[in-house]
């Protein structure tokens, strides 16, 4: 068997043309694009709307970054699901992970 373009050639001299798709998982790396991408989105969110709640709503500033840490997670978790019931994307844990870890950053920051 031969893998050309993402598509196996069956060595099959009844079927000599035959094509069969491959089945390719694809990789969900820790470090990868996709994890920094989600990191980086849910950390500008909480950014964002901190600046939004506390500024311009005058809301004072623990209030801000619970509502705005709050929403972010919220925001993640619905893209996961979204990402599961159209099968478009490749929903995962280490997606919300990543979701965490730029949410705490951004807490951190907007606390000082």
């Amino acid at each position: 068997m031969q893998i050309e373009n993402g598509f196996s050639q069956i060595d099959n001299p009844a079927m000599p043309d035959s094509i069969v798709r491959a089945q390719k998982s694809p990789q969900d790396y820790w470090l990868g694009k996709d994890k920094f991408d989600h990191a980086v989105m849910s950390a500008g969110l909480v950014a964002a709307q901190f600046y939004f709640f506390h500024q311009e709503f005058d809301w004072k500033a623990s209030k801000s970054r619970q509502i705005a840490a709050g929403s972010a997670l919220a925001i993640g978790i619905a893209k996961e699901i979204y990402d599961k019931a159209s099968r478009r994307g490749m929903p995962g844990w280490k997606d919300l992970l990543a979701d965490f870890v730029g949410i705490s950053v951004a807490f951190i920051l907007v606390a000082n």
